[in-house]
């Protein structure tokens, strides 16, 4: 081997096997045998690169250099994805790394420590040294045939039920198994049980037990504190009922908890706020696996039957405020279906003490909704007032000085927001006509976030095993605190879709409102029963049974399941006793997941449009103020559509510039799960412009989370509007006999009016 392919070989298998070594001593693991196995993927998928890489030095030297570099990167931040969200990225969502706000967001501060500095300052000095020795060709279809053989012979191990994907497969293998594997059990029809009452009982609505709490207001009002990603595992008082013990303690909560009524095994049914959002105000299971959300399928809805109408109906005031930009998910246009009649982001709120692209600090956020509660508590009619804070969302919204930018920080930033909150709503009196509900819209675990410490949880205090960590992703929280003072520990499991019921069910509503599916968490139950759960991001699903049994699977299906006893009381903690695995199993988890998917499944009220002939408003009001700042802003996105396979994305959008003079400049990206398919900048508008873009995207495979996402960048004055004629995208299923005939990409219009010209 020549210097220059050893210095190449060398550039490619750092990054691979020192990230590894680096997330495993943040998490103080000891390797095993799983994470040689780990470490045979790497070395195998940089020799797949490297084989790649040698065949075309000698065409292009820079673009080698690029493409290692980028390898890099791809490990990098590979890691931080694992510490975030705890798993493997999913590749195919590589497009948003070239979305200027994701990148600004949540890419950059990623990249931004001293040691991945070092390691890509290492990379890119043995490519400089390697680039300029003497090409040697040949040699690479050898090689690259004993990458793939030593794949091959490494994909056909079975995985390890006791370790994460992460610590077996590099990324790309990851992936690749994930692209290739097992699905056909996913998609048999036959794996539905039929004889399966898990579904039967998870969508029915059970209000047969005692009453919990007693009743002092006729009308109280609701307050719904919705806090980014905690869990119950760090509040100690919930965590101890399972034998958790976690370094990130929010005391101020955890008091909260044991001066009020608690719930210690309250389970999150998938990671994405969307869907818990839609779960905890529709009443309803989201979709367990990685389809189109339910918060989006509702857009296309003629009336949609979730808490904030109910309220609304019953003579409520409604009002939905968040820390993050409202448009991204299109909350802005889910809420007001939902029921609310006034709804904000972060744009309503001028001040904070530390802001990024994803929203303001919670301390300032939760402080300007005080305004909001004094308002709605100056007025006779009863309000409903739900707030989302986003300071414990990576990359974590700290104020300089509080702490460093990582979760532990975070939540306790938040906790102490949240004390605040409390105490300042009891000097306003709304606690004494109040229900407050804190909860959360899903649960960051215990292992997967940046700031992690060795020690978090567990019962030996060194490493929380597999099963753990995926249980622990689905413990939410929820403590509620009545007019009455209500003080409790409840230990029997609840869920997110039981919170609309249960709020009926404390305001005496139930026989006028929805059927809301769910038990009441303001009732004692004799009996369990099943709670289904999910995690998109770690690619699996389970169900909680009322014999005390859990059941994970992987979302392939067919693939791994475990089936195993929890201790009575405490679903998320050990010892276990694993269980024989039958095909009962998996036919059970399907059928929960077949129905999860449809939001017409669960709610007989809702109406839909033909699916084959979409059409999706991308704003809810047709004038936008341009923000006074020179940051770009997302202004759409996040509508995370499910398009079958040979359909048409057409999108049309319609824009003036008035107001003030100045200038901005817009950009529109189509993605989804499959890449990026469209992504420009738009021409420079000046006020008085007009802008007018048209194009068509032709998808010959069905596609899933697709999004369009258009930023705003102002780049001179202020005092200026975007009053939008159009802004719609429509989905078609193209015809057979337009097939043959179709692009991928046409682009029909982009036209800028200047000034005075072509005016509506």
């Amino acid at each position: 081997m020549t210097r220059q392919r050893a210095l190449l070989l060398l550039a490619l298998l750092l990054p691979a096997l020192l990230v590894r070594l680096a997330v495993l001593q943040s998490h103080t693991i000891a390797p095993l045998a799983f994470d040689v196995r780990g470490a045979l993927s790497d070395v195998m998928i940089a020799l797949l690169l490297y084989g790649f890489l040698l065949s075309l030095l000698p065409w292009s030297r820079t673009a080698v250099a690029v493409l290692a570099m980028l390898w890099c990167a791809l490990n990098l931040l590979n890691v931080e994805h694992i510490r975030t969200l705890g798993g493997s990225a999913d590749l195919r969502n590589l497009s948003y790394l070239f979305d200027s706000v994701f990148l600004r967001a949540s890419v950059v501060p990623a990249l931004s420590t001293l040691l991945n500095w070092i390691l890509l300052l290492m990379v890119a000095a043995l490519l400089w040294f390697a680039l300029r020795l003497p090409t040697k060709k040949g040699g690479t279809l050898m090689l690259s045939s004993c990458a793939l053989l030593g794949l091959a012979l490494i994909s056909w191990l079975p995985l390890s039920l006791d370790a994460p994907r992460w610590r077996q497969t590099h990324v790309v293998h990851e992936n690749l198994l994930r692209w290739i594997g097992p699905y056909s059990a996913y998609y048999r029809s036959q794996a539905v049980y039929n004889g399966d009452t898990d579904a039967a009982s998870i969508y029915s609505q059970d209000l047969s037990g005692a009453s919990l709490v007693q009743r002092k207001a006729k009308h109280p009002n609701i307050l719904l504190l919705v806090l980014e990603g905690i869990s119950g595992a760090h509040i100690e008082s919930l965590a101890s009922v399972h034998g958790f013990s976690s370094t990130v303690s929010m005391q101020s909560l955890d008091a909260l908890a044991i001066e009020n009524l608690s719930f210690s095994t309250f389970i999150s049914h998938n990671r994405q706020t969307s869907r818990g959002l839609y779960a905890l105000l529709c009443g309803d299971l989201p979709s367990l696996i990685n389809t189109e959300p339910k918060m989006t399928q509702a857009l296309e809805t003629e009336q949609l039957h979730c808490l904030p109408n109910a309220l609304r109906a019953a003579g409520y005031a409604t009002h939905y405020m968040q820390a993050a930009p409202i448009a991204f998910m299109a909350k802005d246009a889910f809420m007001p279906l939902a029921g609310f009649e006034q709804v904000h982001g972060e744009a309503y709120f001028p001040d904070s003490n530390s802001r990024n692209q994803w929203g303001i600090d919670d301390a300032a956020f939760l402080r300007q909704s005080l305004a909001t509660v004094q308002t709605l508590q100056d007025q006779a009619q009863p309000w409903f007032l739900t707030l989302l804070t986003v300071g414990t969302h990576h990359p974590y919204i700290v104020p300089r000085g509080f702490g460093a930018q990582s979760f532990p920080s975070a939540a306790q930033y938040l906790d102490d927001a949240v004390s605040e909150f409390v105490e300042a709503l009891k000097e306003m009196g709304v606690l004494e006509d109040t229900l407050v509900l804190i909860t959360s819209d899903e649960s960051v675990g215990v292992t997967s976030y940046r700031g992690y410490r060795p020690g978090d949880t567990g019962e030996d205090r060194d490493e929380v095993d597999q099963i753990s960590s995926q249980l622990a992703d689905v413990w939410g929280l929820l403590i509620a605190m009545t007019p009455v003072r209500d003080r409790a520990r409840v230990d029997a499991p609840f869920s997110q879709s039981d919170l609309a019921i249960s709020i009926m069910d404390y305001l005496d509503l139930t026989d006028s409102g929805p059927a809301f599916i769910g038990r009441s968490v303001f009732r004692r139950y004799e009996t369990g029963r099943s709670i289904a759960f999910g995690n998109l991001y770690r690619q699996f699903v389970g169900l909680i049974r009322p014999n005390g049994e859990v059941y994970l699977c992987r979302q392939e299906f067919g693939e791994m399941c475990q089936r195993f006893t929890a201790p009575t009381g405490a679903v998320f903690g050990k010892p276990r006793l694993a269980l024989p695995v039958t095909t009962e199993v998996e036919s059970r988890l399907w059928a929960l997941v077949d129905k999860s998917r449809s939001l017409v499944s669960t709610n007989a009220r809702t109406h839909f449009t033909d699916t084959a002939q979409r059409s999706i408003s991308l704003l809810t009001r047709a004038k936008q103020k341009v923000r006074s700042t020179s940051e770009m802003y997302i202004l759409f996105g996040g509508q995370s559509l499910s398009v079958p396979e040979h359909s048409r994305i057409s999108v049309e959008i319609d824009v003036a510039l008035t107001g003030d003079p100045g200038a901005v400049q817009l950009s529109l990206r189509l993605d989804s799960d499959d890449g990026s398919h469209f992504a420009r900048w738009l021409p420079l508008m000046r006020s008085g412009d007009r802008l007018t873009v048209a194009f068509d995207y032709y998808s010959a495979k069905s596609l899933n989370a697709l999004s369009l996402t258009a930023t705003v960048t102002p780049r001179a004055g202020t005092g200026m509007l975007l009053e939008f004629g159009e802004a719609r995208m429509r989905l078609r299923e193209v015809e057979d006999s337009e097939r043959h005939a179709a692009s991928a990409i046409e682009v029909e219009e982009m036209i800028l009016h200047p000034k005075g010209v072509a005016s509506r």
